[in-house]
């Protein structure tokens, strides 16, 4: 998936969060979306993911050489956040079971080897609104990483995790992230670990 950035800009009533933003990004590349707190960062990620519209510009996807309609891009993506809601009525089988329905993981992965994966499959008839805050983000990060999409968004994903979860998240990332584009938003060090070109949103003030 590669993803093109026309002279994009968003505005809230009559203030400009950002304007001019014209880029072009890659598959097989994992890429650092940095800048201060309220610099604009996650808005950014929303209009990639074709949450939001840009006030101005436009963004174009392009799948082996097919462009893809804006309005079919969710079935391309996988995106994750500190605000992504979870099912917190179901266990944590019964959420990926149900997850797994509406998009396949990779290689063939089936709901044990997601929980494997995870280091919670001793936790698989446990409901989810009882997971902790970390628990409930590596969740987050999981399906998102491991389902089989084009491109993946994934805004400040150490949040609620300790040194030994981000750890896992950087390692899972690194080996199931394959040719697809990556698009981190943090300020975090360890989250850009993996990261190979830097994107600063406060150039487009």
């Amino acid at each position: 998936m590669n993803l093109s950035v026309n002279k994009v800009g968003k505005r809230f009533l009559n203030t400009w969060i950002f304007r001019d933003i014209s880029l072009s990004l890659k598959g097989s590349n994992t890429y650092a979306l940095v800048g201060h707190n309220g610099s604009g960062k996650s808005t950014l990620l929303q209009i990639l993911a074709g949450y939001l519209s840009p006030s101005e510009g436009e963004v174009s996807f392009v799948q082996d050489g097919v462009e893809i309609k804006r309005d079919d891009i969710h079935r391309y993506l996988s995106f994750c956040s500190p605000y992504t809601e979870l099912i917190e009525e179901l266990t944590l089988e019964e959420h990926i079971k149900f997850h797994n329905k509406f998009r396949p993981f990779v290689e063939g992965l089936d709901a044990l080897a997601v929980m494997q994966i995870m280091k919670l499959d001793h936790e698989w008839d446990k409901t989810v609104r009882f997971f902790s805050s970390g628990m409930k983000q590596r969740l987050k990060l999981a399906l998102s990483i491991l389902s089989d999409s084009s491109f993946i968004l994934l805004d400040e994903p150490s949040t609620n995790l300790d040194k030994q979860s981000t750890d896992w998240f950087l390692k899972t990332l690194e080996r199931y992230r394959g040719d697809r584009l990556v698009i981190i938003a943090s300020n975090v060090e360890d989250d850009l670990r993996l990261c190979n070109e830097e994107i600063s949103v406060e150039r487009y003030k």
